[in-house]
C-alpha cells in the first residue's frame, strides 16, 4: 500500500534536534533528515514529493534564510511549505523568515503538541491554497471558455452579416469555409444546386471516398458523428468536419451548437438567392412577353389591313366587270365563261373574309393569354 502521509524534510546541523523531531512526528509523518542546507537542497531536487521543510535558521556555510531563498527561486517548489525552527523569537528574525519566503516560524525549545499544531496549521493552509488554486483554475478555465464562446458567437454574427452579402452559391460557400477555417476546422462540403451537386473543401476537392461517405451519411440524422469527424446535414448543405476537437469537451459542445446556426444562416441565404433569381427571371420573362405582345399586335393589324384591302380590290373588280361585260361584244358562251370566273373569285373572296374573321379571333385569344401573364 502506498504511503500517503505528508512527507517532511528536516534540515538541521544538530543531530539532537533531528532526533527530537523524529521522536515527536515519526508516527504521523514520513520523515527525511539532512545535516545542512546543501544536503537538504540536493534531497529536495531528488525528491520533489516532499510537502514540508522544517528548516533550522542557524547553520554554518548556508543559514536557513539563504536555503529558503534558494528554494523559492525555483518555481517547481511553489507549493512546498517551509517552517523555520530557531532559538530566536524576536520580530526581526521573524521578518527575515517572512521575507525569505517562509510560511511559519517556531521557536526552540518546543513541545510535541506545539510542533504538531504548527504542522496541522500548515496542512490546513496547504489544503486551502490547493482548493483556492483549483477554484482559480476553474474560474480561469470558465473565463477562457466564456471568452472563446463570445469570440465564436462574434464570428457567427459576422458570418450571418457576410453571408447575406453573398450574391451567388459559390460566394456563399467560400464565405462559410472561411468562417470554419477561423475555428481551425478542416471541412468538405456537398452543395445541392439546380438538381446537381457541387463539391467544396478547405483545400482542393474531397477525395472520391469522402464524396461517397458524405453521400451515404447525408441520408442519416442531421448531426452524425464518427471518430473525430462529424457530418451536418442541413437543407442544401452536407458539411463534413474532419477534425472535431474531441479532446476539448467544452469546445466540442460549443461547435455542435454553433455550426447548425451557421448552416441555417447559409440555407436562408441560398433561398434568398434563389428567390432573387426567380424574381429576376420573372422580370425578364415579363419584358419578353410584353415585346411579343406588341409584335403580334402589330402583325395582326398588318394582316387584317392587308385582308381588308384585298377584299376591297375584289369588290371593285366585280363592279367594273359587271358594268363593262354588256359592251364587250361577247357571245353567250364567252359571257357565261367570264361570269363563272367572276363568281368563283367572289366565292374565294367570301372564304377569305371568313379567314379574316378567324385570324382576328386567333390573335384576340393570343393577346388575352399574353395579357394574363403580364
Amino acid at each position: 500500500m502506498l504511503d500517503d502521509r505528508i512527507k517532511i524534510l528536516i534540515i538541521d546541523d544538530e543531530p539532537f534536534n533531528i532526533e527530537i523531531i523524529q521522536l515527536y512526528l515519526s508516527d504521523l509523518y514520513t520523515l527525511i533528515a539532512a545535516e545542512n542546507g546543501e544536503v537538504g537542497l540536493q534531497i529536495l531536487e531528488e525528491d520533489p514529493s516532499i510537502d514540508v521543510i522544517l528548516l533550522d535558521v542557524s547553520m554554518p556555510n548556508m543559514n536557513g534564510y539563504e536555503v529558503c531563498e534558494r528554494i523559492r527561486a525555483n518555481s517547481n517548489f511553489d507549493d512546498l511549505s517551509i517552517i523555520f525552527v530557531s532559538a530566536r523569537s524576536g520580530v526581526e528574525e521573524r521578518m527575515k523568515g517572512y521575507k525569505s519566503g517562509g510560511d511559519d516560524y517556531i521557536v526552540k525549545p518546543f513541545d510535541k503538541d506545539e510542533l504538531k499544531a504548527k504542522l496541522e496549521l500548515i496542512e490546513r493552509y496547504k489544503n486551502n491554497k490547493t482548493q483556492l488554486n483549483s477554484s482559480l483554475q476553474y474560474a480561469t478555465s470558465t473565463a477562457m471558455d466564456s471568452m472563446s464562446g463570445n469570440s465564436e458567437m462574434g464570428l457567427a454574427l459576422r458570418y450571418s452579416d457576410s453571408s447575406f452579402k453573398a450574391m451567388s452559391y459559390n460566394e456563399l460557400i467560400n464565405t462559410l469555409i472561411d468562417a470554419l477555417q477561423q475555428l481551425s476546422l478542416c471541412v468538405a462540403i456537398r452543395l445541392e444546386h439546380n438538381g446537381a451537386y457541387e463539391w467544396y473543401q478547405t483545400n482542393g476537392e474531397p477525395s472520391p471516398l469522402e464524396k461517397e461517405l458524405i453521400e451515404l451519411i447525408s441520408a442519416k440524422e442531421r448531426i452524425f458523428s464518427f471518430d473525430n469527424r462529424t457530418q451536418f446535414n442541413f437543407g442544401k448543405i452536407n458539411l463534413l468536419i474532419k477534425d472535431m476537437p474531441l479532446e476539448d469537451e467544452n469546445k466540442y459542445g460549443r461547435y455542435i451548437d454553433l455550426i447548425p446556426f451557421l448552416l441555417d444562416s447559409s440555407n436562408a441565404r441560398l433561398k434568398s438567392i434563389d428567390d432573387s433569381k426567380t424574381l429576376a427571371d420573372h422580370v425578364r420573362l415579363k419584358a419578353i412577353i410584353s415585346e411579343v405582345h406588341n409584335l403580334l399586335n402589330h402583325e395582326k393589324t398588318y394582316i387584317l389591313e392587308g385582308q381588308s384591302a384585298s377584299h376591297d380590290m375584289l369588290d371593285d373588280m366585280v363592279r367594273t366587270l359587271e358594268a363593262r361585260i354588256p359592251f364587250m361584244g361577247l357571245d353567250d358562251d364567252q359571257e357565261n365563261c367570264l361570269i363563272n370566273i367572276i363568281e368563283d373569285k367572289i366565292e374565294a373572296a367570301e372564304k377569305a373574309s371568313d379567314i379574316k374573321v378567324r385570324t382576328e379571333e386567333i390573335f384576340s385569344k393570343i393577346m388575352t393569354m399574353l395579357n394574363s401573364l403580364l
